[in-house]
């Protein structure tokens, strides 16, 4: 939560938290290139930050394909839920609802 260390100590959790959307980086599909398929970001639709995640806990995440929207003669919005559970939490830290779009060329 803190960039400062003597400050984090000082924190109600005495240590580094991981803050927003440090915590998304790395949920989220692939993203694949070739030559017949591009896959674009499309950002996610909700978040939910539940917990606290802390720098170097241990965390798991679990994926669930929720929906595959045809948009277009050649391409596919993906909707993909993820959630991110921390070592010795009683659940998730970060829901994230996140958007694919894959485009077959």
């Amino acid at each position: 939560m803190h960039n400062d260390p003597a400050r984090a100590k000082t924190s109600p959790w005495r240590e580094y938290l991981v803050f927003d959307t440090e915590g998304l980086e790395g949920v989220g599909l692939p993203l694949v290139t070739s030559d017949q398929l591009y896959t674009l970001n499309y950002g996610f639709d909700r978040v939910l930050f539940s917990a606290v995640l802390r720098i170097g806990a241990q965390a798991r995440a679990h994926f669930i394909l929720d929906e595959v929207r045809k948009r277009g003669a050649d391409a596919y919005l993906v909707k993909s839920t993820y959630s991110v559970e921390a070592e010795n939490s009683e659940g998730p830290c970060i829901v994230a609802q996140q958007l694919s779009l894959f485009l077959v060329t």
